[in-house]
């Protein structure tokens, strides 16, 4: 709850008002936000660690032992599950007025770069790739490579923001149809620096996007 007080206090220094969506007995987005002719819907989701692997960890280290953690950075199955459902309540609201809807995810706690990359890659399928034809060889992102909620959820997904509590990064969905409403909103205007835009960086030749219809099931 205490993150998504933080998220709650970011939005109202940035928008003319923030309002609480109540529940009514079913999962709805957290926030209706307007800036003042633009609203936008916010769910917030927390990545935290597993509380079992931190009291092993704990007592393993309280006991003198040597505590081993591996953790792979890529598409991440927990992750995938909170965004899916994020975007479900986010579609809960129909309003017409709702000019984009956007996931805020905060992660926290040990490993948060690792964490930060497990969301990325959950949300954008992300490889790296090299052109053997170029040379010297250089490896771009190519998002879209593998399985990605991004694509998943394309209608009811429009951006996501990953933050911790010194930093926060905004995703935007290059299969949105709302993609320019929210290139063009001051809450993207306010990611100074930090807002993540795959066709921009395709169109700078910086990054790939595997657009085509291709199974992922083994990539």
């Amino acid at each position: 709850m205490s993150h998504q007080i933080e998220v709650e206090a970011i939005l109202k220094r940035l928008a003319h008002r923030v309002t609480l969506i109540p529940t009514c007995g079913t999962k709805t987005p957290d926030y209706l936000v307007d800036e003042g002719g633009l609203a936008y819907l916010v769910e917030v989701k927390d990545k935290c660690p597993d509380p079992t692997e931190l009291q092993h960890r704990e007592a393993t280290l309280a006991s003198r032992g040597v505590y081993e953690s591996s953790t792979p950075g890529g598409y991440n199955n927990n992750v995938s599950a909170a965004i899916r459902d994020g975007a479900q309540q986010l579609d809960a609201v129909a309003n017409e007025t709702v000019a984009f809807r956007a996931l805020w995810i905060t992660v926290h706690g040990r490993d948060v770069d690792l964490r930060f990359r497990q969301v990325m890659s959950t949300l954008y399928g992300v490889a790296l790739l090299g052109d053997l034809d170029e040379m010297p060889l250089r490896t771009r992102m190519c998002f879209f490579f593998g399985y990605s909620e991004f694509f998943r959820c394309s209608k009811q997904l429009d951006a996501a923001i990953v933050s911790d509590h010194q930093h926060a990064v905004l995703l935007l969905n290059p299969f949105s149809r709302r993609i320019a409403t929210i290139r063009s909103s001051k809450l993207a205007a306010s990611f100074v620096g930090a807002v993540f835009d795959p066709r921009e960086l395709e169109s700078t030749g910086d990054a790939f996007i595997a657009d085509c219809d291709f199974s992922r099931k083994h990539t």
